[in-house]
């Protein structure tokens, strides 16, 4: 009875303190940007017919049992200063993800990450999560699509703009819940 009393002390002092930590880690920061998203379902085209493309704006993007491709646009207009970005929502199926930027001079797509065209994932880190990594020039304006295909599990497909630090803090956050829950559950 009393090694019981003793872990159960344990635990909740645990929990106690990952609750605290994870309070203090959970500010997002603002991305400072002008940007927007649009949306595509069911393309018909190549990437390099990306122009024939109709996008329309959308609250939510909520896909749950969609099955079919799916194209998400992101306008982008920063200020004066240099940033990274991360583009992130809450897929934790799909792992196909292609993320191109418009390159103006030559009114075409290129791939963001070109080091390995094999991957039909070009998630910028090995993460459940869907992470595309935006490095930004100073009064930079960009446009860059991000393709996928669904097998329709798909729960949330809602795309986020956020910080470095902020995406650094969600990884984080999901990291120690699941090793408590894990451990718990051993």
């Amino acid at each position: 009875m009393h090694r019981e009393i003793k872990y159960t002390n344990h635990f909740f002092a645990l929990l106690g303190f990952f609750s605290l930590f994870l309070l203090s880690c959970s500010h997002e920061k603002s991305v400072e940007v002008d940007y927007s998203f649009e949306v595509s379902k069911n393309v018909k085209h190549d990437v390099s017919q990306f122009q024939e493309v109709k996008f329309e704006s959308f609250k939510d993007l909520n896909l749950g049992f969609f099955e079919g491709n799916f194209w998400i646009k992101l306008e982008i207009s920063n200020d004066d200063t240099a940033r990274s970005l991360m583009f992130i929502n809450d897929d934790l199926f799909n792992w196909n993800y292609n993320f191109y930027k418009l390159d103006t001079s030559y009114n075409s797509l290129k791939l963001v990450n070109e080091k390995d065209r094999s991957k039909q994932d070009h998630r910028t880190f090995n993460n459940a999560y869907p992470n595309l990594k935006i490095n930004l020039s100073p009064n930079e304006q960009a446009t860059f699509i991000i393709t996928t295909e669904c097998d329709g599990r798909i729960i949330n497909a809602t795309p986020k703009l956020i910080t470095t630090s902020s995406y650094n803090s969600f990884v984080s956050q999901n990291l120690i819940w699941s090793i408590v829950f894990i451990r718990f559950q051993v």
